[in-house]
């Protein structure tokens, strides 16, 4: 068979993090990607980005979203608004000019994957917390899968707890509702369209 690539002058992305490839009712693909770069002395940062291609794999477009010079981004998932309205991505950001921890990121691109707008939000404080899943809702509001990651330490031992999060939000990005489940879970949310 044929192998396609998605090139970029930035550096390679993240192997086994690209976000989850969705097929697009024009035809074609819509892929989150997350690239990684090392900075002197070897510290690894990451940044954003949206790729699209045609059904035959070429791409259309590359996009990159990230300031390097003090964010620290990976998207996730992504989805197709209806009636040609753009993209909205789901990841993570780091500003690391003011802390490491990790923010919930959403991203709203149009057709051509250029940014309408970006938010973040923030559940507790010194905690990472990103977006794994995102979903369209029959009524236009928006579900994201999301953790928090606590730190918990036990008699010495150190260990990190993922809490599920779950968001709704309207297509402006505004923060309807949230709910973080109990503690004892040990993994993130992911949220996933029913057929139904």
């Amino acid at each position: 068979g044929n192998k396609h690539g998605v090139f970029s002058s930035f550096g390679p992305y993240y192997i086994g993090l690209q976000g989850r490839m969705k097929s697009l009712s024009t035809g074609g693909y819509i892929i989150p990607i997350t690239q990684q770069r090392y900075k002197n002395p070897r510290q690894v940062y990451s940044i954003s980005g949206l790729a699209k291609l045609n059904p035959l794999l070429d791409t259309v477009f590359l996009r990159n979203y990230t300031d390097t010079t003090k964010n620290d981004e990976d998207v996730q998932d992504v989805i197709q608004l209806p009636a040609g309205q753009g993209y909205l991505l789901a990841g993570g950001q780091a500003d690391t000019s003011i802390d490491s921890f990790a923010s919930v990121l959403l991203l709203k691109t149009d057709n051509n994957g250029n940014i309408l707008w970006k938010h973040t939000y923030r559940k507790t404080s010194g905690n990472n917390e990103k977006a794994t899943s995102i979903s369209l809702l029959a009524d236009g509001r928006i579900l994201v899968g999301a953790y928090t990651e606590d730190l918990e330490g036990v008699a010495g031992d150190v260990y990190y707890r993922h809490t599920p999060w779950f968001m709704l939000l309207d297509t402006t990005g505004k923060l309807l509702k949230d709910r973080v489940w109990g503690v004892g879970f040990t993994g993130g949310a992911t949220v996933f369209p029913d057929a139904n």
